[in-house]
């Protein structure tokens, strides 16, 4: 897409476009200066241009702002949060109100300096408002100071020094402390025809040097790092350094055309240049940077799709792999309601009933298990008994009972001598509260003593 570099000030408008063969300066309309957004797109909308048409939107310092900050060496992740709370003690309005971009220069030590490029949103809403009614596309809003601070940067590689600018469009003065961009300070020239200088009233002319000054000789009060000062080599031949090291007129600077071309200030390729700022793409309208990568964005998109369409097979395949064991599960399920299950047994109760036959075969299980243990120990008991009855011959059992929790014995002995050693014996083998020795009343004056025995230790 072929696109105009738009220089836009307060009081001129400024095209260029290589492709399109256009360089050209347009003064705005006294009358409709206040305005100069829409008379920029009214000029470009009376210009026999081709269709889709995209606009590079370069801005002064009356449409951004910029600031400097010092700040502790920090991340490039946590510096967004900083900058925002650093830049809500700085803005009268609502730090949301605005667009902002920023570059830094890296961790120096214990600080990091960063330059933040500003804008209002609802001037930006405004530009898009105007290109949207003229059919344009505006593909980047760039700050002129930043562009001018590229073109110092790679042209001086500056330090701690002023550098003074100045063209036909306006005049300025960059500062730079440690090779960063401390200020850059830009005012519009009302007027750009042929003028003439007096170098006493130099505050007369478009070029306002009297305010540069006393601003220069402010920062050199204040900034003791701030030494050099130069002139660029492009605004030798309308500003120079006079005897007392200070900016002043050249004499005669030539009679300028009546037609003035694309400021000698910016160079085209610097519009293109990566490491500018653009505070539309960083912001907001990112659309615009999609469309030149197209073919890129066509061939991710393709790839996704074939991943999609990849995906949905799998789960297609999965699916039918699903249903396949379900079959071979429901021939199994029959199978096992055939064999274990009377027939006629219907599959909805078939679960039921295999549950009930499972649980049923686990009560039985558990009861023969019971049983088993409870028959071994009373094997054990009378086994214990009979050894009691080595050692008291005269011990005679009649009767036997046994429940779940004990067994009981009834027998007789010879006399009540031979019972004490009954009793003895039993508490060896038992504790007193897993037996129960008792004899009977109705023996007492026989020969004979009747007895009970009751054993608890079955469980």
């Amino acid at each position: 897409m072929q696109s105009i570099d738009t220089y836009l000030t307060r009081y001129h408008i400024s095209l260029y476009s290589s492709e399109l063969a256009i360089d050209t300066t347009i003064a705005l309309d006294e009358d409709r200066h206040k305005d100069p957004l829409r008379q920029l797109f009214q000029t470009i909308g009376e210009l026999d241009l081709p269709r889709n048409i995209s606009l590079n939107l370069i801005l002064d310092q009356a449409y951004i702002g910029y600031f400097n900050f010092h700040l502790p060496a920090v991340s490039r992740r946590k510096l967004g949060r900083i900058l925002r709370f650093e830049l809500g003690d700085y803005l009268i309005d609502d730090i949301d109100e605005f667009f902002y971009d920023y570059r830094f220069s890296g961790k120096r030590g214990v600080t990091t300096q960063v330059g933040i490029y500003l804008i209002r949103k609802d001037v930006v809403n405004r530009i898009l408002q105007f290109s949207k009614s003229h059919n344009l596309e505006i593909r980047s809003i760039l700050p002129l100071s930043n562009l001018i601070d590229l073109r110092l940067q790679e042209k001086y590689q500056p330090q701690n020094e002023i550098i003074a600018v100045a063209d036909s469009f306006q005049s300025g003065i960059y500062i730079y402390q440690d090779g960063f961009l401390v200020t850059g300070t830009t005012q519009s020239n009302r007027k750009w025809e042929p003028m003439l200088v007096d170098r006493d009233n130099n505050d007369k002319g478009p070029y306002k040097l009297k305010d540069l000054n006393r601003r220069i000789r402010a920062v050199n009060l204040e900034r003791d790092d701030i030494t050099g000062l130069r002139i660029d080599e492009s605004s030798l031949s309308l500003i120079r350094l006079d005897e007392e090291n200070e900016l002043s007129a050249v004499n005669n600077p030539g009679k300028n055309d009546e037609k003035v071309l694309y400021s000698t200030l910016l160079q085209p390729q610097l519009v293109r240049r990566s490491n500018r700022i653009n505070l539309l793409k960083s912001n907001f309208f990112l659309i615009q940077e999609i469309r030149k990568h197209t073919t890129k964005i066509a061939v991710s998109g393709l790839l996704l799709i074939l991943f999609f369409l990849v995906f949905v097979s799998s789960l297609f395949y999965e699916n039918h792999l699903e249903k396949e064991r379900l079959k071979d599960i429901e021939k199994a399920y029959t199978a096992t309601i055939e064999k274990y299950l009377p027939k006629g047994t219907s599959k909805s109760n078939a679960l039921q009933n295999l549950r009930s036959q499972v649980q049923q075969l686990k009560e039985e299980q558990a009861l023969k298990q019971k049983f088993n243990r409870r028959e071994y120990k009373v094997s054990s008991q009378l086994a214990a008994l009979s050894k009691i009855r080595q050692t008291l011959p005269t011990l005679v059992l009649h009767r036997f009972y046994q429940t779940d929790q004990s067994i009981r014995i009834q027998g007789e002995i010879d006399s009540f001598t031979q019972y004490e050693k009954l009793k003895n014996n039993l508490q060896k083998i038992y504790s007193t509260k897993e037996f129960e020795l008792k004899y009977n009343q109705k023996s007492s004056g026989e020969s004979r003593v009747q007895f009970s025995i009751i054993i608890r230790s079955l469980n």
